[in-house]
């Protein structure tokens, strides 16, 4: 039976599923597996802990420039894209049509969501979907919406879900959220907010830890809790999976954002290239970059990559 908890997070093990992909990066080539895609910064919530909150609310990428840079990662060999935020993807208007035509390429398909708006959108073509129950924090008509709406996402896909948990309402809303992942048994994973001091994250994590001791349909995520760094802040995420913005330009990761001092938004700095230089930038030889950012999601992929790319005498003796 597969492991749950690794199979709806981002995690090391999955990499080790890859090996064709670590063998590239280790001769020299960036070579992703996954293009996270946040096409909209548009969004019909406000959630309180919201890593995008100092976002323009009315930016999102044009369909033409989105497609090419899509294209351009099909073409490096990508097969799977993950429509997240940002805002809220299922607002963009594009995302049925784009949806339906990657899905007749081949390729695999999941999404990030609050699922409070499913109109015009065909879910039997996501592998996934993971819907945000943050929802419980809100209105009790939101709720009613949300629940209303994940019973028809159901019916055409799997549905997994997160939670994360607001430093200024903290666990008060954790049981519930707990109680309806049981009732509707969806696998959850539950996570700290992040943008805060790694002492506040520890404290999180310990309350949390007290809700859900003993479960496994809910758990704490393990990739939101490794707060160790990254060995010379080498950042090597783009190779891995590159996060394409709703800005027209490509990043490193979808969750650079979370660390404290960094604005709750993407700053220029993390930019890798522009969505219309995918081609060029990715047919050159592996770029190692350098970000001290005092947490990252992903550092135990990092270290990973890392690993792979050292160079050590006497392999053979391994």
């Amino acid at each position: 039976m597969p492991d749950v908890r690794h199979s709806i997070t981002s995690n090391q093990v999955k990499m080790f599923k890859h090996l064709s992909n670590l063998q590239e990066i280790q001769d020299g080539h960036p070579s992703p597996v996954l293009l996270h895609f946040a096409p909209t910064n548009r969004c019909n919530r406000r959630c309180v802990h919201c890593c995008f909150s100092d976002r323009d609310r009315q930016l999102e990428i044009e369909y033409d420039l989105a497609s090419e840079a899509v294209r351009a990662f099909g073409n490096l060999g990508v097969r799977a894209l993950e429509f997240t935020g940002g805002g809220e993807p299922t607002l963009w208007p594009h995302l049925p049509a784009m949806a339906h035509e990657l899905d007749k390429q081949g390729w695999a398909l999941g999404m990030n969501t609050n699922a409070l708006q499913v109109d015009g959108i065909d879910y039997s073509v996501f592998r996934w979907v993971r819907v945000a129950l943050n929802v419980f924090d809100g209105d009790k008509q939101a709720i009613a919406t949300f629940k209303r709406n994940v019973a028809h996402i159901r019916r055409h896909t799997k549905v997994t879900a997160c939670y994360i948990v607001p430093q200024t309402l903290g666990i008060q809303n954790l049981a519930d959220v707990v109680e309806y992942a049981y009732a509707e048994q969806i696998p959850t994973r539950i996570a700290p907010d992040c943008i805060q001091s790694k002492s506040a994250i520890r404290a999180s994590i310990a309350s949390i830890k007290e809700v859900v001791r003993g479960t496994e349909l809910v758990f704490l995520s393990d990739f939101n809790v490794y707060l160790e760094d990254r060995p010379d802040d080498l950042c090597l995420m783009h190779a891995w999976k590159p996060f394409l913005y709703a800005d027209g330009w490509v990043y490193d990761c979808p969750s650079l954002e979370l660390a404290v001092e960094n604005p709750n938004d993407m700053a220029e700095e993390f930019r890798v290239c522009h969505a219309s230089d995918v081609r060029r930038f990715y047919s050159r030889p592996l770029q190692k970059r350098e970000h001290s950012c005092s947490y990252c999601k992903y550092a135990r992929q990092n270290n990973l990559l890392a690993d792979v790319i050292m160079e050590v005498d006497d392999c053979e003796f391994a």
